[in-house]
């Protein structure tokens, strides 16, 4: 068989596009490996802060909780939550700020598109979604870990109303 043929029958026959799809998606993810394993060591910092964040959130946590539980003031949770959650809204304002602008922008340009103010503002919104996604991450593991042994024992309560009630017929 020639190449010509061979490729008639790639390109026509249903097996041939089955093999084609097939031996495709195996050099996709082939390559989609390979490109990971060559960015992770071209780039490192990125991908090892990426890999720390939940190491140095359980840190973080541990820390907040011992301060927690010997601190005087019993409202230091509150105030913690609350600085958190500021920067929660901050990070989400400043998305929301950078993503107006871009279509904003976006929308009174006629000619030239991608521009480097346009390329920072997206740059920019990606990096506070990020700073958003991570503070939100944090305030709810926080919760789940201070809060969540109460919420555990309400419902662990919540059975023992119910049984009680059918018994006294309420």
């Amino acid at each position: 068989m020639t190449y010509t043929e061979i490729e008639t029958w790639l390109t026509t026959s249903v097996v041939g596009i089955v093999l084609l799809g097939a031996c495709g998606s195996i050099l996709a993810v082939v390559l989609g490996k390979a490109f990971i394993f060559a960015l992770t060591k071209v780039f490192p910092l990125p991908f090892l802060a990426h890999r720390l964040n939940s190491e140095r959130r359980a840190f973080t946590l541990g820390y907040a909780a011992a301060v927690f539980e010997h601190s005087s003031k019993p409202h230091m949770s509150v105030i913690f939550m609350a600085y958190r959650l500021s920067r929660f809204v901050l990070a989400l304002f400043m998305f929301i700020t950078f993503i107006v602008l871009f279509s904003l922008v976006l929308t009174q340009r006629d000619s030239i598109v991608i521009t480097y103010g346009l390329f920072a503002l997206i740059t920019l919104s990606f990096v506070s979604l990020y700073w958003a996604r991570s503070e939100y991450l944090f305030i709810y593991y926080t919760y789940r870990s201070f809060w969540g042994r109460v919420e555990e024992k309400a419902h662990e309560n919540v059975p023992k109303r119910e049984t009680s009630e059918q018994e006294n017929g309420t």
